[in-house]
């Protein structure tokens, strides 16, 4: 059953997203980078991590969203600190990357995955969901 998961949020998301947002929308999306010294928080589902975070509702600001997501994915509530990065996917709309600050809660699983601290020297060399280059999202928030 995992497996199913896996392969319907690896291979289905990518489908859908481009069939809604030719139709539909152009989804957005908010991810924030959580830096703990050299550590960074991912969420792992099953063979690759992933930024927290996920579309906006409607309404929603960037902002929002990725306080949202974060709280949804990892159980922690978070602040957003600033903007770090623009991207525009080409079939799944523009996505903007945001520094936080942790606010309370407590690390926690969701239906995404398994929220955990790697070392950014782990985490870099790791397999990122749809192929995010790490590297210069970590340099931006160390800065």
């Amino acid at each position: 059953m995992r497996k199913i998961i896996e392969w319907i949020l690896w291979n289905g998301e990518k489908l859908g997203s481009r069939i809604l947002s030719k139709i539909f929308w152009p989804p957005c999306s908010a991810s924030a980078i959580i830096l703990d010294g050299d550590k960074i928080l991912a969420v792992r589902n099953g063979d690759y991590l992933m930024l927290p975070g996920g579309l906006l509702e409607r309404g929603e600001s960037f902002e929002d969203a990725v306080e949202r997501e974060v709280k949804e994915e990892t159980g922690l509530e978070v602040e957003v600190l600033k903007e770090i990065g623009e991207d525009v996917k080409k079939f799944s709309g523009v996505e903007k990357i945001f520094t936080v600050t942790i606010k309370g809660g407590e690390l926690e699983s969701s239906w995404e995955g398994n929220p955990e601290y790697l070392d950014i020297d782990e985490a870099v060399e790791s397999n990122w969901r749809w192929d995010r280059d790490i590297e210069p999202l970590i340099r931006k928030a160390q800065l």
